[in-house]
């Protein structure tokens, strides 16, 4: 705690928030290289103290030599230049990075290239971007005038931005929209309708593959899951050309002897936690890719951490996999092999590549960061072999000892520095039991368990790239069959967040109901809300899978779109009154009933139906009336006539208002049956009747943060950007009552959105809970409403005067 302590106090000096110093001291690994990697940054700074602004990008340069594992000794370069302040914001630190991360090993390192590079002595003034943004809009004129809102935003910014170069982008941003505010006026709804189909039409383009397209975007295919393709030259995955991953005859013979030419892949989750969104995206990818090719897909638990894997967790995974519509081609886990594993572990000793080694976590990174061999290193095969032995049997404390590779510790990449291969944990194994006390880690499970089960395509996320030389280390001294390793670009998106660890705060800190709360991007969530499978089986196939950045993020329209698009062709149509006010229709008898047949999707044909009643009285959203009638209001109101969906039409005779003005009561008759064209009314709204109808509770539901991107919100804590108002709950809505109902079932509530019932719901005792999968695209009816009674209020203002 003392040592902590420390740091907190050094770490103020230098303007760090609470929160990130909290972070830090945090024993999460990644936090604790960061703490390191920012302490010697600090030592070479020379300074005792500092503002905000330089202590933050300290903070950029740690975590970003932590992510990119990049040779320590730079360090140097980048805080001398933030300390001079040539490296002024943290973009600029994000360049440096990247241009050391692109040196080659032998390339010496070129001063003038990397000022021109990172942007040293560039200054761009707020006037140097309007004056940017003004040519820019006089080029774009007609394109601007003729597209409004549904121009390519992002686009127009990222033109602007190369030709400045180096432009604050909040600046950028801020006067680049309001200068298209300027010329357009204030985003109309038709605007935003006009960009919805905009987007749509983008969408389904991309679901469209145009020739050589792929190729230079990248792409390595997309499927389309009604046919079970997926357009892709396989070839394309190939690994990198390392002589390491070629194949000799033997090791390819082995393959082929066993497994055939089939393709294999593999999705290999870790049984720590439930699959969200982005894991969609690879599984999709390696089950659809296998198919394409009449190939399989292995389901393989990735489980060497006893510590965090449950069978809660497996149970869960199987399940999402099984709703999503595939079927392993064999169902797996890492600790069916930890057998042969030891096995392999023993080879690499008696080759002399693999050591054990007593230096402490701390110690071992020291020691990285120096480039200095473990004394440990060089100790013989037979010693080696022995204190292996002793691991296994459980002589040695966790922790006290570790077996590691004997690789290259000078090597620039950090995977290669002799990393670790097992270690020892007293816990016992979901699936194993207190069989072993030693596991072997991530990085040596991984290729051997894919060459034992003769995977062809090992695919996964780029930030895996780093780790593909061990990878193939690891099978080329075993001399194991070798299958082709491909990395593509994770997927992100605005307004949400997918990690594991930051989802595991939320539930803990209570911000969420559970994993299955249906704002999150859990699979288990996006169920529970109504989402289909196919739905999200499609968006992620119209994203495509390239390796353009790990760092790209998709707008959470796209995904609502095509969870929209499948369910207009799945969920029935019914009607549904959210804030119901009651409407006597003053003419029909008590007993007086009309029937209407009505077709559960109107669009089509040869839909099936249902019958609704409709009575004298009727429920109607409270919306939907006001007292007084106006040019632009299109529902009820006095000496009006509207229209009831399917029942006919109305004329509203009166409506009462108590002391407050609320609208208590409306009155009206019924006019005709909807034919009459002589009194034809502006719209026809939703409605159910009084006797037909029962109470539900109503969930709606919006983006659970407010900040697009809630994990690089620097304010304040991450969680300060969650929505106040990303749940609301209606108790005394409306719905038919002859529904016949079970969970998870999906309607169209007309007018409204489409809604799933929810597991809270108790259906035999007539408790039924809905949750709004997505709105329906259409005009803002409460926004116009809004304006209509401003203008009413201004109406009866000057009434009163006179």
């Amino acid at each position: 705690m003392a040592e902590q302590k420390d740091f907190t106090e050094l770490l103020n000096k230098f303007s760090l928030k609470e929160k990130e110093i909290t972070d830090l001291h945090k024993k999460d690994k990644k936090q604790r290289e960061t703490l390191d990697i920012l302490l010697n940054i600090i030592k070479l700074s020379e300074l005792e103290q500092a503002e905000r602004k330089i202590g933050a990008l300290f903070l950029a340069t740690a975590q970003g030599f932590q992510k990119t594992q990049i040779p320590s000794e730079y360090l140097n370069i980048i805080t001398k230049y933030i300390v001079e302040e040539k490296i002024t914001a943290i973009p600029r630190v994000d360049l440096a990075i990247q241009f050391i991360k692109k040196m080659k090993k032998d390339d010496q390192f070129d001063i003038e290239k990397f000022d021109y590079f990172i942007g040293v002595g560039v200054n761009v003034t707020t006037e140097d971007i309007e004056k940017a943004v003004d040519e820019y809009f006089k080029e774009k004129e007609e394109e601007i005038k003729s597209l409004r809102y549904s121009i390519n935003q992002v686009d127009y910014r990222n033109d602007i931005q190369q030709k400045l170069r180096f432009p604050n982008m909040k600046d950028l941003f801020d006067i680049f929209k309001n200068k298209l505010t300027a010329i357009l006026g204030e985003e109309t709804q038709a605007d935003k309708q006009a960009r919805q189909k905009q987007i749509q039409k983008k969408d389904k383009s991309k679901a469209q593959p145009k020739g050589d397209d792929n190729k230079q975007n990248e792409s390595v295919g997309q499927s389309t899951i009604g046919s079970n393709t997926l357009v892709l030259n396989i070839d394309e995955l190939q690994g990198r050309d390392l002589k390491s991953a070629i194949n000799s005859k033997e090791s390819q013979k082995w393959k082929e002897d066993r497994f055939g030419k089939m393709i294999l892949s593999r999705f290999p989750p870790e049984p720590n936690g439930y699959l969200h969104l982005g894991h969609i995206k690879a599984i999709n990818f390696n089950f659809t890719l296998a198919k394409q090719y009449e190939g399989g897909c292995y389901l393989r638990f990735d489980d060497t951490n006893p510590d965090k894997e449950n069978q809660e967790f497996i149970d869960s995974i199987k399940s999402n996999i099984e709703w999503l519509g595939f079927k392993p081609y064999k169902q797996t886990a890492a600790s069916d092999n930890f057998d042969f594993l030891h096995e392999c572990a023993v080879k690499l000793i008696k080759k002399g590549k693999a050591f054990v080694c007593g230096q402490t976590k701390d110690q071992i990174k020291e020691a990285r960061e120096k480039c200095t061999p473990s004394p440990w290193r060089d100790q013989s095969v037979e010693k080696n072999l022995e204190m292996f032995e002793n691991m296994r049997l459980g002589l040695y404390k966790e922790g006290e000892y570790s077996l590691r590779a004997k690789i290259d510790y000078k090597s620039p990449n950090t995977t290669l520095k002799d990393p670790i291969i097992y270690r020892i944990r007293y816990t016992p194994h979901p699936h194993s039991g207190d069989k072993w006390c030693i596991y072997p880690c991530y990085d040596f499970t991984h290729p051997l368990c894919d060459s034992i089960e003769g995977i062809t395509h090992s695919c996964c996320t780029l930030e895996f790239e780093i780790r593909r030389e061990l990878y193939y280390w690891v099978l080329d001294e075993l001399d194991l069959y070798k299958p082709f390793v491909w990395e593509y670009s994770r997927l992100n998106i605005n307004y949400a967040v997918l990690s594991k660890r930051k989802v595991q705060e939320l539930v803990d800190k209570k911000f969420v109901s559970g994993w299955n709360d249906p704002r999150l991007l859990t699979i288990e969530g996006m169920k529970r809300r109504g989402y289909p499978a196919k739905g999200l089986l499609n968006f992620v196939s119209s994203l495509g899978v390239t390796r353009t950045s790990n760092d790209a993020v998709v707008h959470m329209d796209l995904l609502e779109n095509k969870i929209r698009e499948e369910l207009d062709n799945i969920s029935v149509r019914t009607l549904a009154v959210l804030d119901p006010i009651v409407v006597n229709i003053t003419n029909m008898k008590d007993d007086e009933v009309k029937i209407m047949e009505v077709k559960d999707f109107p669009t089509q044909k040869e839909s099936k139906t249902h019958k609704i009643e409709g009575r004298n009285k009727v429920y109607v959203e409270r919306s939907d009336v006001i007292h007084m009638a106006h040019k632009d209001f299109f529902g009820i109101a006095p000496g009006t006539y509207c229209g009831l969906k399917y029942f006919g039409v109305i004329y509203c005779t009166d409506v009462v208002r108590d002391e407050s003005g609320n609208i208590t009561q409306v009155n009206a008759e019924y006019a005709h049956d909807g034919t009459d064209k002589t009194r034809k009314p502006k719209a026809f709204i939703n409605w159910v009747s009084v006797e037909e109808s029962q109470e539900c509770e109503i969930r709606l539901y919006d983006n659970l943060f407010t900040h697009e991107f809630p994990s690089k919100y620097e304010d304040g804590p991450w969680t300060d950007t969650i929505n106040p108002d990303s749940l609301k709950v209606l108790k005394n809505a409306r719905m038919n009552k002859n529904l016949k109902l079970n969970i998870l079932d999906q309607y169209q509530f007309e007018r409204q959105g489409f809604y799933a019932v929810d597991y809270d719901s108790d259906i035999k005792a007539g408790k039924i809970v809905w949750n709004r999968v997505v709105k329906l695209i259409e005009k803002d009816r409460l926004g116009a409403l809004k304006k209509v009674l401003d203008d009413i209020a201004k109406i009866e203002a000057e009434q009163k005067k006179q």
